[in-house]
């Protein structure tokens, strides 16, 4: 085991130090309600990741790879995740207004009650999605251009919108 220093992606402050496989292989690692904001997370491998209630406001982490993490109460407004590979994720009350999740793998996330007001999910990929509660997923950019491999699940109020 390493210990991992995640540091701000334009000051390049350490915001949290953690022990873990490699300063690329974060799997497993609890941030649950970790200060993240700004976090430079690119292209880290994030799998079955307790990231419960942390703040990754503005926090890059385009390529990472976010299978099966859990992200109940996750702030993630205005972050950078395109290309995000968020299969089978958790996101129960995610906040993700202003975020980028261009090219995003959302293939089988949970997605209850999160504001998508804003986000961007151009070109991300739906297979066995499911959207709950999602009254904000009108406001998302994008919609026209979603990749669809399978089915997604949409409630009745995220249709009677």
């Amino acid at each position: 085991m390493a210990i991992v220093e995640i540091k701000h992606k334009d000051s390049g402050k350490v915001l949290i130090t953690v022990e873990a496989e490699s300063d690329v292989l974060l799997r497993g690692v609890i941030f649950h309600g970790a200060a993240l904001a700004g976090a430079d997370l690119r292209n880290k491998d994030l799998y079955q990741t307790d990231l419960h209630g942390a703040n990754l406001e503005g926090a890059d982490l385009s390529g990472a790879c976010l299978t099966l993490a859990d992200m109940r109460g996750t702030n993630c407004s205005g972050a950078n995740m395109t290309g995000v590979d968020l299969t089978f994720a958790n996101m129960f009350r995610t906040d993700l207004p202003d975020a980028d999740l261009t090219d995003a793998d959302l293939s089988g996330a949970v997605l209850i009650d999160p504001d998508l007001s804003r986000t961007i999910l151009t070109n991300a990929i739906l297979a066995l999605t499911i959207f709950e509660g999602c009254l904000s997923l009108h406001n998302a950019i994008g919609l026209d251009r979603i990749r669809h491999r399978g089915t997604a699940s949409l409630d009745h109020l995220v249709l009677t919108r």
